[in-house]
């Protein structure tokens, strides 16, 4: 049972170039603002669902992805049917930068996906897409404003050096209320006696700020040291990865990094960071504070 819009959409059976093809669209599609036109397809021999959006009586956007086998499964991907209802709720985040829950689900219910999709497959109906709850939506929702607050976070602190290899950034927290803050939003155990590290990936977005997709993160002493003979590297902990991210000190980019807080006297050898590099690889949980002389 629903506590949404039980309307739905039935996509009819079209003829065309295509070997199947359902399609349903508002009345006024493509000639209003923001029509939509929804299509289950089959091209080769493979299935597809693919969004349409008409602006100014033209395409402005077509997304399609691939289904699986539809006549095995018989189903649309609950996760992908999301995705398109969640881009129109993330709108409203760039128009409305304090939409709240509420305002979100409005938002998301204005989609004709919401309301499930059927098919009608020679005078039979076929649910391929059960409608979406009142919770389920208040759930995404609160997901953008999450992530609205991670973002405006990771904007606000001090960019501490780059790796230029994977195109991301290390982003420093230096103060207390910053390391709880970010302790809230990822899983890291904040250290009063080390800074935070953490690597974000930047993503371009067109006329807006880069969105900064955290890969993981590590604590740094403000004064770390390391001892070339005994290939010894103090006041540094082991990578914290995130989901969807990195989960080790990845590459020499990292050790690069640490090199910027390190002494003088640390770094004079030409393959020192190779070195520290390989130290890095081989950190524990517990890495020993640095101590104020070699």
């Amino acid at each position: 049972m629903t506590d949404m819009n039980e309307t739905g959409i039935m996509l009819a059976e079209t003829a065309g170039h295509k070997e199947k093809e359902f399609v349903w669209s508002e009345s006024d599609y493509p000639y209003t603002d923001n029509s939509y036109k929804i299509s289950v397809l089959k091209i080769q021999g493979k299935w597809f669902f693919e969004q349409t959006i008409a602006k100014d009586g033209i395409l402005h956007s077509v997304t399609r992805f691939d289904m699986g086998d539809i006549d095995r499964q018989g189903m649309l991907n609950r996760n992908s049917a999301l995705y398109f209802v969640s881009i129109l709720m993330r709108e409203l985040s760039d128009d409305n930068p304090h939409a709240t829950v509420d305002e979100f689900v409005s938002a998301g219910a204005a989609h004709p996906l919401t309301g499930g999709v059927s098919i009608d497959v020679d005078g039979t109906v076929r649910c391929i897409c059960e409608a979406f709850t009142k919770a389920e939506l208040e759930v995404e929702a609160q997901h953008i404003i999450d992530d609205r607050k991670e973002q405006a976070f990771l904007h606000g602190l001090r960019e501490f050096a780059y790796n230029h290899e994977h195109g991301s950034v290390f982003l420093v927290a230096e103060t207390a209320e910053d390391k709880a803050q970010f302790a809230l939003m990822r899983p890291v155990e904040p250290r009063n006696d080390m800074d935070l590290i953490i690597e974000v990936l930047l993503r371009a977005k067109r006329g807006r700020a880069k969105y900064l997709r955290p890969q993981g993160a590590f604590h740094l002493s403000k004064s770390p040291r390391f001892d070339y003979d005994s290939r010894t590297l103090t006041g540094v902990s082991e990578y914290i990865g995130f989901e969807g991210g990195l989960h080790c000190h990845s590459d020499i980019w990292n050790a690069r990094a640490i090199m910027r807080r390190l002494p003088d006297e640390d770094v004079t050898k030409e393959d020192v960071s190779h070195h520290i590099n390989m130290a890095l690889s081989e950190l524990s949980d517990e890495t020993p504070e640095p101590t104020s002389s070699l």
